[in-house]
């Protein structure tokens, strides 16, 4: 076992420094799982919201194409009446 002598005159053994490496890196790693989950649920609620969104954006668009089929039809419609009037006149007055 060797010793590493440290900045007061202390030796830390090696097996010491490799423990307190690896207590270290597990500490990391935990924190940074947390923040990995953090984010990924930030993700999720904003993927959500979108999600939401187009949703909400789908059902508008279904609505204005009924309301210009229902404007079509009735253009249509008017159209078809009017051209009926205008014949009825023209019969009229000859």
């Amino acid at each position: 076992m060797t010793r590493t002598p440290r900045k007061n005159g202390k030796s830390v053994s090696s097996t010491k420094m490799l423990q307190f490496i690896i207590r270290e890196v597990r500490l990391l790693q935990s924190e940074l799982r947390h923040d990995i989950r953090a984010l990924d649920e930030k993700q999720s609620n904003r993927i959500d919201g979108l999600e939401s969104k187009v949703d909400g954006i789908g059902s508008q668009l279904k609505d204005l194409q009924l309301k210009v089929d229902l404007n079509y039809v009735t253009f249509i419609t008017n159209q078809v009446d009017m051209e009926k009037r205008i014949k009825v006149l023209e019969t009229s007055r000859h």
